[in-house]
C-alpha cells in the first residue's frame, strides 16, 4: 500500500533476517494492493510522490456535447473498464476487495446498485465479457492454484463453469450466436488470437482454432454485434494500430483494413455496428464509420473527446452513443508535488534498532 517496509539484511550471508517493519507512510498509490513507488538518493534522502491511498473513483456519463453528468455520488474502487451488456441496460466491472482480489460486480445503468457476481473470493477475475443474450459472463480466473482458466457464469449468479483449463488464454468477445468466443493467447513474447468453441470438455484444447494468423502481435479483438466483422489491434505496422476485417462463417477473414488513427490503444464497436471507437496514443477517442453490407470501407476518424482533458480513466460506449466513463482519482491526475526527506536513512536506522 502506501507504506515503506524495511527488513534487516545480513551482508555476510546475503539474506534477510527478522520481520519487515513499516518505517514510512503516506505514499501515493492507485490501489491498496499496488505497492507505492519511491527512490533513495546516494546521500540517503527519500524521494516520493505523496497522496491518496486506493483507487476510489466516480462514474459518469459523457454526452455528445462533452458534458459530464455524474452517474452516482458514491465512489467505488472500479479498476477496469465497465463492460456494457448487449441490451445497454447493465454493466459489469471489477472492484478490488479489501484483500486486493478483483471481483466482478454488476449494476443497472439506470439505477446505481452494485451486486457481486459471486466469483471465487481467493482468485482474481478479469477479462470479463457478456454473452450475446446478456445472460452469461465469461471471465478469466487467476488464483495460481491449479484451477485457473476461462469460466462462464450466469449473470444472475449461481455456480461458475470452467470451460477451458488453460492459463495462457483470456476471453475477449463472443460470436453473435453464442457458440464460440475469441480468446487471446500468450506464448513467450508473442500475443495471438484464437476462436474457442464454448461447448466441450475443459481440458480439450482442440476446440481452439487460430484466428487471424500473423507473425505479429495481435490484441483486443472484438466481434461486431452481428458477428460479421472483427476489429482488433496489431503491431504489424511498427506502432500498434487498429484494424477491421470481415468474418466469414468458416472462421476465415477478409483482408484487414487499417483504421487511420494516431496509433491505437483500444477499439470498441458502436452497439449497432455502424461505427468503431478507437482510443489513440494521444488518449483521445476517435469515431470511425463502418460501411454496411458487403465491401468494407471506413470513414475518416472524427474526434469524440480528449480523455486527458476531461480526466477520464475508463470508458465504454452506450447504445445511444454517449460514453459511460470512470473518472481519474487523485493518484491519476497531474503530479503537483513530490516529497524529499533529507537524511532519511538516519531515521531508518533509528527505527530499525532492536
Amino acid at each position: 500500500g502506501d507504506a515503506i517496509l524495511a527488513v534487516p539484511f545480513d551482508l555476510g550471508r546475503l539474506e534477510s533476517r527478522g520481520a519487515p517493519v513499516a518505517v514510512w507512510s503516506g505514499l501515493s498509490t492507485p490501489f491498496t494492493f499496488v505497492p507505492a513507488i519511491f527512490n533513495l538518493t546516494r546521500d540517503g534522502s527519500l524521494f516520493y510522490r505523496p497522496g491518496q491511498l486506493g483507487g476510489e473513483r466516480s462514474l459518469a456519463i459523457l454526452d455528445g456535447s462533452g458534458k459530464l453528468e455524474p452517474w452516482s455520488t458514491e465512489r467505488r474502487a472500479v479498476d477496469n473498464t465497465p463492460e456494457i451488456s448487449p441490451d445497454g441496460r447493465r454493466f459489469a466491472c471489477t472492484i478490488a476487495n479489501a484483500r486486493g482480489i478483483d471481483e466482478i460486480w454488476i449494476s443497472s445503468i439506470e439505477s446505481p446498485g452494485f451486486q457481486r457476481l459471486g466469483t471465487d473470493p481467493d482468485a482474481d477475475a478479469g477479462s470479463y465479457v457478456w454473452s450475446p443474450d446478456g445472460g452469461r459472463i465469461a471471465y478469466l480466473r487467476q488464483g495460481k492454484d491449479g484451477r485457473d482458466g476461462i469460466y462462464v457464469q450466469d449473470a444472475e449468479g449461481g455456480e461458475a463453469k470452467l470451460i477451458l483449463k488453460l492459463e495462457d488464454c483470456a476471453p475477449l468477445s463472443w460470436l453473435a450466436d453464442g457458440s464460440s468466443m475469441i480468446v487471446s493467447r500468450r506464448g513467450g513474447d508473442k500475443s495471438s488470437l484464437a476462436l474457442l468453441k464454448v461447448e466441450g470438455a475443459a481440458d480439450d484444447t482442440t476446440r481452439l482454432r487460430p484466428l487471424l494468423s500473423s507473425a505479429f502481435n495481435l490484441f483486443l479483438a472484438v466481434f461486431s454485434p452481428d458477428g460479421r466483422r472483427i476489429a482488433y489491434l496489431s503491431d504489424e505496422a511498427g506502432a500498434v494500430n487498429a484494424y477491421v476485417a470481415d468474418f466469414r462463417p468458416d472462421g476465415s477473414t477478409s483482408r484487414p483494413v487499417q483504421i487511420k488513427t494516431d496509433a491505437a490503444n483500444d477499439v470498441r464497436w458502436a452497439p449497432n455496428g455502424s461505427a468503431l471507437y478507437v482510443r489513440d496514443q494521444r488518449n483521445r477517442v476517435m469515431k470511425v464509420g463502418v460501411s454496411p453490407g458487403p465491401g468494407l470501407s471506413l470513414s475518416a476518424p472524427v474526434e469524440v473527446c480528449d480523455l486527458d482533458k476531461l480526466g477520464i480513466a475508463l470508458w465504454s460506449v452506450l447504445p445511444d452513443g454517449r460514453l459511460f466513463v470512470g473518472l481519474k482519482n487523485d493518484n491519476e491526475g497531474d503530479i503537483t508535488r513530490f516529497n524529499l526527506v533529507l537524511n532519511w536513512t538516519a531515521e531508518l536506522k533509528r527505527k530499525m534498532r532492536p
